[in-house]
């Protein structure tokens, strides 16, 4: 069969559904026996319901790949790393105000800002209460959730300044990065694997969130998508994001400081901000740059002592978040 893009989306798309269907009531059952709160449970589980579940589908496919198996103890950190990527998704929704996320409706709209904020900070406890039968494995949860935030601060809250002009790097990747190097981590930790592998695993984990958020912001950014994320919101503000950092370092920003000056955009002026962000010069660069990390990644998968199946089905991956269709289609969900 000849493999082109509907092929590798249709492929894991079919993957996806395939591991959800297995892993959510395994997920309903963890979630439910955390508190004998019923409606801080069948909350929580609201919340987390639309997601795909890409990273407890990393997480379960690199530990059966390094030849462990699923028991109690993994059941647990599958729902911590669900339960972290909500809690985060929560907080990032009230912060972007987007109306929604990849073709679903954001919880936030449904729920309104308090009740979003105050149960991403309940989720957050009740992750790390998950993992309290490994100090180690918490500490590392922890470590992960602080990056994450110190990410998303350089992302949305500081205000412009120098530091835009170093570029997307390690200091706003974290937003992204940190949690799957935490769930490639403690896959191989759980999976009593060989003790050489857990340098190749983290930084796989590493570049992997980078590559994602790097094509995550390739897409979103794009002005065709900018109606796919607001429909009811009049503005909504300006967070830092590769192709902007990709623009502030091409040359002077004079063309588009009235915009970054302004604390939200409305619609006409996002579209206006986005053509000119969007240069020849802008646009090269960025796909450049998603190659270069792709090649990268690809080539540390390679080198690694991985399982033959386990560095396939890492590029099938790969070759699906290069897709616009992972982030936009016409039935896509959070991932």
């Amino acid at each position: 069969m000849k493999i082109t893009h509907q092929n590798i989306d249709e492929t894991i798309s079919t993957q996806l559904k395939r591991h959800k269907r297995f892993v959510d009531p395994l997920l309903t059952a963890r979630i439910t026996k955390i508190t004998d709160d019923h409606y801080i449970s069948d909350t929580i589980l609201q919340a987390i319901e639309p997601g795909r579940r890409l990273r407890p589908f990393l997480f379960y496919e690199t530990l059966i790949g390094l030849g462990g198996t699923l028991g109690k103890v993994h059941v647990d950190v599958m729902t911590a790393i669900e339960l972290l990527h909500t809690a985060s998704i929560l907080v990032d929704d009230v912060l972007d105000r987007d109306d929604l996320r990849h073709g679903i409706a954001v919880v936030e709209r449904r729920w309104g800002n308090d009740k979003a904020v105050l149960f991403s900070h309940l989720i957050v406890a009740n992750t790390l209460k998950l993992l309290s039968f490994n100090s180690g494995l918490q500490q590392d949860c922890l470590k992960a959730y602080q990056d994450m935030c110190e990410g998303e601060l350089y992302d949305m809250i500081y205000p412009p300044g120098e530091w835009q002009q170093r570029g997307y790097n390690a200091r706003v990747y974290r937003k992204t990065s940190s949690l799957f190097e935490f769930l490639f981590s403690s896959a191989y930790q759980l999976s009593e694997s060989d003790g050489q592998l857990r340098p190749s695993l983290a930084s796989i984990g590493r570049l992997f969130g980078e590559f994602y958020q790097l094509s995550n912001d390739f897409y979103d950014w794009q002005a065709h998508n900018l109606t796919r994320r607001r429909v009811s919101a009049a503005e909504w503000p300006i967070t830092f994001s590769f192709p902007l950092a990709t623009y502030l370092q091409t040359g002077s920003s004079t063309a588009i400081d009235s915009y970054l000056e302004k604390s939200n955009l409305t619609r006409e002026e996002w579209g206006n901000f986005l053509r000119l962000i969007w240069t020849p010069a802008v646009h090269d660069i960025c796909e450049r740059t998603m190659k270069r990390k792709r090649k990268d990644l690809e080539s540390l998968i390679f080198s690694s002592n991985l399982p033959a199946r386990l560095r396939r089905f890492y590029i099938q991956i790969l070759d699906f978040v290069s897709l616009e269709s992972c982030w936009y289609s016409s039935n896509a969900t959070e991932i």
